[in-house]
């Protein structure tokens, strides 16, 4: 059922994974609680973006090629379109390309289409190409100082694009060289073990880190698949890497203490991208309209609507997979 776990992966990177997803399932489900849905914005992308180059692996041109096409262009061409179906019927097919240029996730004050949460599947497509490409350089060189020196530099200059085109940074560079800087940084960590000898065993630094974060989130905000950096841009990926710490120390701690949250963390960690692309078809069900009035601000409420939707997500697609 789905994919199954096998001894050569890495469990806690699973179950941060399967952290990772409940936490866009719960950023994207509007009458959850503000304060949690804040949280969960600032660092879920950025964290799926870090452990997918934590565990990334170059390759030959034509394997990747062969399994980005699969399991990722393919995904977002086809989920793209039927966004935009959903929200406008008529033009579909002519706000298509625009959309697919521009690969937003939600309409920004030009109006022009969005393609939802397909925009992921393309960011992290095209940086897995950037980045096989520097690291097989890297590796020919002999050189691992050319990661580390371009992390910073696909970091600002994403965060410029997205400012100085006013978050309209055609064919989402902007969103692609974000990914890329993440991605570098996990595959950075993986190499140097820094991961394991450090952030996964990190005990009293665990408080100050989530005062740091929730400060950081109070500044700045993050938003990578609008493009949107308000506030402080540095602070905002400040918090976002202080977040990530935290919550794959929180994924070593569950790892290691709770078996059984931790086999079915892992299990959707193994499973999100699956689950993902559920989740992107599933923005056309009306969570956010299922109560009105006093009821639909009630904080319980909003977070029973979330565990149904995240429910109704890892369903549909056990389901699916079952086939």
């Amino acid at each position: 059922m789905g994919r199954c776990m096998s001894e050569s992966r890495i469990h806690w990177v699973d179950t941060a994974k399967g952290i990772a997803i409940f936490m866009v399932i719960l950023g994207h489900t509007q009458c959850a609680p503000m304060f949690l849905r804040a949280i969960a914005v600032s660092c879920q992308i950025p964290l799926f973006f870090l452990l997918s180059g934590y565990t990334f692996r170059p390759k030959s041109f034509r394997l990747l090629l062969s399994s980005s096409a699969r399991q990722l262009l393919v995904p977002w061409i086809l989920i793209s379109l039927y966004s935009l179906l959903i929200n406008n019927p008529i033009s579909c097919l002519q706000d298509l390309l625009s959309g697919l240029c521009f690969n937003l996730s939600w309409q920004v004050d030009s109006g022009l289409p969005a393609v939802g949460p397909a925009w992921f599947l393309f960011a992290l497509c095209a940086a897995r190409f950037i980045v096989n490409g520097l690291v097989r350089l890297s590796q020919r060189l002999c050189s691992p100082a050319i990661l580390w020196f371009s992390v910073p530099c696909f970091a600002a200059v994403a965060v410029l694009l997205a400012i100085s085109f006013d978050r309209l940074v055609p064919f989402g560079i902007s969103q692609v060289l974000t990914a890329v800087s993440y991605l570098i940084l996990g595959h950075l960590l993986r190499l140097s073990d820094a991961l394991d000898s450090k952030l996964r065993h990190m005990h009293s630094a665990v408080v100050p880190f989530c005062v740091i974060w929730g400060l950081c989130i109070l500044a700045s905000t993050i938003d990578v698949g609008s493009n949107l950096y308000s506030g402080f841009p540095a602070v905002a990926q400040i918090g976002s890497l202080v977040g990530i710490a935290v919550l794959i120390r929180a994924s070593v701690l569950i790892d290691g203490h709770l078996s059984s949250a931790s086999s079915s963390l892992a299990w959707v960690g193994v499973n999100s991208l699956g689950i993902y692309i559920v989740h992107c078809l599933d923005m056309a069900l009306p969570w956010d309209d299922i109560l009105t009035g006093s009821l639909k601000s009630a904080v319980i409420v909003g977070l029973l609507i979330f565990i149904a939707r995240a429910g109704f997500d890892i369903a549909v697609y056990r389901s699916i997979a079952s086939k």
